[in-house]
């Protein structure tokens, strides 16, 4: 009998840690993903944030946006002309040949996620 009592309590006390340390958002992301800070002309979708917030460029630099995350994510420019990505799938990407110059802001249609994207001539 002691020994199916140190069993259950052991089980239970796992079950408990597990469910109290979730390793999600809440959005379905994983915290164990990594959001380091990507090479140039890379911003990376991760835990809902568009990473660097800010980026750069000459005009004729290709961004490429990767999503990181488990869901869904756009790439969507406030003025809707500029540029769209539709959806980028979890592990997607989305290029983006800058050829106008411009401050661009921009954000997630789906999360509200938002990002600037500054070309310069």
């Amino acid at each position: 009998m002691k020994i199916w009592y140190i069993l259950f309590i052991a089980v239970f006390s796992i079950f408990i840690f597990t469910a109290c340390t979730k390793n999600d958002d809440g959005f379905g992301n994983s915290f164990n993903t990594r959001c380091d800070t990507p090479d140039s002309n890379i911003i990376i979708i991760c835990k809902n944030e568009f990473i660097p917030g800010s980026l750069s460029v000459r005009k004729g630099t290709t961004i490429t946006w990767r999503n990181k995350d488990v869901v869904i994510h756009t790439v969507v420019a406030d003025n809707t002309i500029s540029f769209n990505s539709g959806n980028i799938e979890a592990s997607g990407s989305y290029l983006y040949h800058t050829e106008f110059t411009g401050t661009f802001n921009y954000h997630c249609s789906i999360h509200q996620e938002t990002g600037i994207l500054v070309v310069s001539p």
